[in-house]
């Protein structure tokens, strides 16, 4: 069977050329390796690359690097998607696959529904649709963020990025047959987005440093120590963060580490709330080793975007026995069932967030316990061979039309 990716990262591009990753450990990395140990597919990967338009054959893969648009090319959706169609086009022509897989409904990639006839399964990361509702926090000056957007080239590409994404998933939807997803949410989404398309379920795998450390343990003499993963999307809930640890610190002491973002400045201005003021420290983008350590030695891992699918931070700290708090959005209680693999808290809620989190740190063997749970429920979930069995049964129901729609 010979296989091609869509992707939005090089998977394992850069370490097979003896290059230094880019994306320390992606999942998409690991899933490769894991399909390629079977044996039984042949597997192209094409992604847009910095580098230029390239075909490269290394250790059992092909990669399709396609050369990123322009500047001038990027502020015209029509020339930039009529760039990648011929570039997706190369690929698909050039190592003619029985099957391709588009990881993301938001991107340029799902526009290949438009010319070929090779089947096609878009692997949903998120949709875009509902997190576009949620991208602005309550109180978020958008009007003027627009207005700055108009003066900053790299804010006004982050704009069109938001339109264009929109107008490329529904033409996704209204082409591909096929969905594969792992959420309660994303399932209905795709049901509402795409009525007449066939969606399989299938797990996502994790990196693989979180399969091999060692689990967290509680440690009743462990200061207060809050970590959480975000990037500098407005709603990943920098805010909400803030006005947590805000209300935290009127009682305890305590130390909140994010990850992912070197400052929250947009939010300290929402909020009023610096962040060094209430405990809260930005360390920027880790390595799964560093963010390995911290998740290990903290009290409770806190997710408080106001949307998300299946946020892999949250499964790769239930993976090692974190107990989590996050808010209940979108997909997230397909991954944390409240007061059994975590707490729950509702969205843009910091009183009921900073309650759940006290909880933790006074009742051990509540924290230990959710703790325990999850990480049972995130081997299953997560497993090597299950979820390449899954993916492998998708390739084969899809090319021998065994499928219910």
């Amino acid at each position: 069977m010979r296989i091609l990716w869509f992707t939005g990262n090089p998977g394992r591009y850069e370490t097979d050329c003896g290059q230094k990753a880019r994306v320390d450990g992606s999942w998409i990395a690991c899933l490769q390796t894991a399909l390629q140990k079977r044996g039984t597919a042949q597997l192209a990967l094409a992604f847009i690359h910095p580098g230029g338009k390239k075909k490269v054959e290394i250790n059992g893969t092909t990669y399709y690097l396609m050369k990123k648009a322009s500047l001038p090319l990027r502020f015209s959706r029509v020339q930039q998607e009529r760039d990648y169609t011929k570039q997706m086009a190369w690929a698909i022509n050039d190592f003619k696959p029985d099957i391709i897989q588009i990881f993301g409904t938001e991107t340029v990639m799902g526009l290949a529904c438009r010319f070929t006839s090779v089947p096609i399964v878009i692997h949903i990361q998120g949709w875009m649709h509902p997190i576009y509702d949620a991208w602005y926090p309550p109180g978020y000056n958008v009007a003027k963020d627009k207005i700055k957007a108009i003066l900053n080239p790299q804010k006004l590409l982050g704009q069109l990025y938001l339109s264009n994404a929109l107008l490329w998933e529904k033409e996704a939807c209204s082409k591909a047959r096929f969905f594969m997803g792992r959420t309660a949410w994303d399932k209905m989404v795709c049901n509402l987005m795409a009525p007449d398309a066939c969606y399989f379920y299938c797990s996502e795998l994790l990196r693989r440093p979180f399969y091999e450390c060692k689990k967290w343990h509680y440690d009743e003499n462990r200061p207060m120590y809050v970590v959480s993963i975000i990037n500098d999307a407005t709603y990943k809930g920098a805010d909400v963060i803030l006005r947590t640890a805000a209300l935290l610190k009127k009682e305890h002491s305590f130390k909140w580490i994010v990850c992912g973002v070197s400052d929250v400045e947009w939010a300290e201005r929402l909020t009023g709330i610096k962040a060094d003021e209430v405990n809260v420290k930005c360390v920027g983008s880790q390595p799964s080793e560093k963010l390995i350590e911290h998740l290990q030695k903290c009290t409770c891992y806190v997710h408080l975007s106001y949307i998300e699918n299946s946020p892999n931070s949250v499964c790769e700290a239930q993976l090692i026995g974190v107990p989590v708090v996050a808010a209940n959005v979108g997909g997230m209680s397909t991954l944390v069932e409240d007061v059994v693999t975590g707490l729950l808290v509702p969205a843009n809620d910091a009183y009921a967030a900073c309650t759940k989190i006290r909880m933790l740190q006074q009742n051990p063997l509540l924290a230990a316990q959710l703790g325990a749970q999850a990480a049972a429920q995130a081997e299953k979930r997560h497993d090597e061979q299950s979820i390449v069995e899954s993916l492998q049964n998708i390739y084969t129901s899809i090319l021998q039309e065994k499928y219910d729609k």
